[in-house]
């Protein structure tokens, strides 16, 4: 089952998703079929962090939207 959420429709819909610049984009998608497991896993982990630090970045913006002036 989780050589599956490392397939590379996975992956490639999960690499789509972040807000890559497309020369990053474009490495990654190209790249992605001749990765093995191992490196799959590691991708992974480098996109989860990218993924977490997108929403942190959100969650920052939106806070000094709603608090801009209540100071």
């Amino acid at each position: 089952m989780a050589e599956s959420f490392l397939s590379n429709k996975n992956l490639s819909g999960f690499i789509n998703t972040l807000k890559l610049n497309p020369e990053q984009n474009k490495f990654l998608l190209e790249r992605l079929p001749t990765l093995d497991k191992k490196e799959r896993v590691s991708l992974m982990k480098v996109l989860k962090d990218i993924f977490i630090l997108n929403m942190e970045e959100a969650e920052v913006i939106d806070s000094i939207k709603n608090n801009w002036g209540k100071v």
